[in-house]
């Protein structure tokens, strides 16, 4: 396991690669890649949710999108075109069942009898 410090950093830090991913390229334990970063001084991030490397649409090798929204950082399985791709998709659903609604709440109104026009409730 080699110990420099700027190919760990690359590996680690920029590309955001786990202790496992590391070690399989490698070919080492996630033990030893942990020794080696202790060595030269890069603390260890906090354990959770692991991010994919690459999208998970099919033939797609892009670098998943890292969101930032408000302050926080959460992980995508998707790359930046794809995500935006999804939300478009997303909305674009959204706002046909929200006219769909609405067109049926007008013929609704439009059918219904009122009032003054004889209806049921009128005398």
């Amino acid at each position: 396991m080699p110990r420099d410090r700027t190919l760990l950093e690359r590996f680690y830090i920029h590309d955001r690669l786990s202790l496992r991913v590391i070690a399989g390229r490698f070919r080492t334990s996630t033990t030893s890649v942990h020794r080696a970063l202790r060595a030269v001084g890069i603390p260890r991030r906090r354990p959770g949710y692991v991010p994919l490397e690459t999208c998970c649409e099919p033939a797609c090798t892009r670098p998943t999108f890292m969101n930032r929204d408000k302050g926080t950082r959460h992980g995508s399985r998707r790359c930046r075109f794809h995500t935006r791709l999804r939300e478009a998709m997303h909305h674009a659903r959204y706002r046909r069942e929200r006219k769909t609604e609405m067109t049926r709440w007008s013929d609704d109104a439009m059918n219904r009898p009122r009032s003054d026009q004889g209806g049921a409730g009128a005398e």
